[in-house]
């Protein structure tokens, strides 16, 4: 993977070649930092307004592609008239677009069941939480002790094994549970683009390991950037630490021809 300087060359080489750009934004741990109870993970007031300035441009389709819900993903982001896909990809809506894969929708009803029959199996591990996502579920253990974290994912190996057309997949301190699909946050951004900007660029930016799954689909089709440090990766490029992800917004901004951050609504 290659640094912040290198990035910011392939910036000023992409900026002045006329096509739009569909930026599609992980939201915990790159817009947002990461915390112990994920419905107290806020948007930094700097980076919403920075984003609404994006917004208000010419030059770029904002697209905020997360593993939480629709209407909870949504509602944390809160700038009308850009794009938001829920669950990693599976659903997903914005200017020209209201979708739901419809293999998601078919398997929602085993999620939910299997929701309900693990909460009271979860009081057995405290610290664990379960968010129940519609589509999708996660099970944080980022409050569980190391031992118990490892029974845990065990116990949930265990259970999903015996569950046709579900998966269970790691990410950080937390285990998922969707419907096992050939589909990822790439296939989303991919969709989303064909839609907003038929022929534009394309760049996404996440730190989680769903993230790296949208990384080798868009492959060299788009700009990727891992946040966090420069460990193995299928990303081209890397932000060493999250707040780093506000500073290069800034310098994507500054770069647009129509220079949309000349309001002093971005946070400077």
């Amino acid at each position: 993977m290659r640094g912040w300087a290198e990035l910011k060359r392939t910036l000023l080489d992409g900026v002045g070649d006329g096509r739009p750009l569909v930026l599609g934004l992980d939201f915990d741990g790159t817009l947002s930092p990461l915390v112990r109870r994920p419905s107290r993970a806020r948007l930094p007031g700097k980076t919403r307004r920075l984003l609404a300035s994006l917004r208000r441009g010419k030059a770029v389709r904002l697209a905020i592609i997360s593993g939480r819900s629709l209407p909870d993903i949504m509602s944390k982001v809160g700038i009308p008239g850009i794009y938001y896909s829920g669950n990693h990809g599976l659903v997903m809506r914005g200017p020209g677009v209201a979708w739901c894969h419809p293999q998601a929708r078919a398997a929602s009803k085993r999620i939910q069941h299997l929701a309900k029959a693990l909460s009271p199996a979860l009081r057995a591990f405290p610290g664990a939480l379960l968010e129940d996502k519609g589509l999708t579920m996660t099970i944080h253990y980022r409050g569980v002790q190391r031992e118990d974290a490892d029974v845990l994912g065990g116990f949930l190996k265990r259970v999903v094994e015996g569950r046709r057309g579900l998966v269970l997949a790691a990410g950080k301190k937390s285990w998922e549970i969707r419907p096992h699909l050939a589909w990822n946050k790439g296939h989303a951004l991919s969709r989303i683009a064909r839609i907003a900007a038929p022929g534009g660029r394309m760049m996404f930016i996440g730190d989680d390991r769903t993230d790296e799954d949208g990384f080798r689909e868009l492959g060299r089709r788009a700009v990727t950037i891992r946040v966090g440090p420069a460990l193995k990766s299928a990303a081209q490029f890397y932000l060493p630490r999250q707040t780093q992800v506000h500073q290069f917004l800034k310098i994507l901004c500054e770069m647009l021809p129509d220079r949309p951050c000349r309001s002093r609504s971005t946070g400077r």
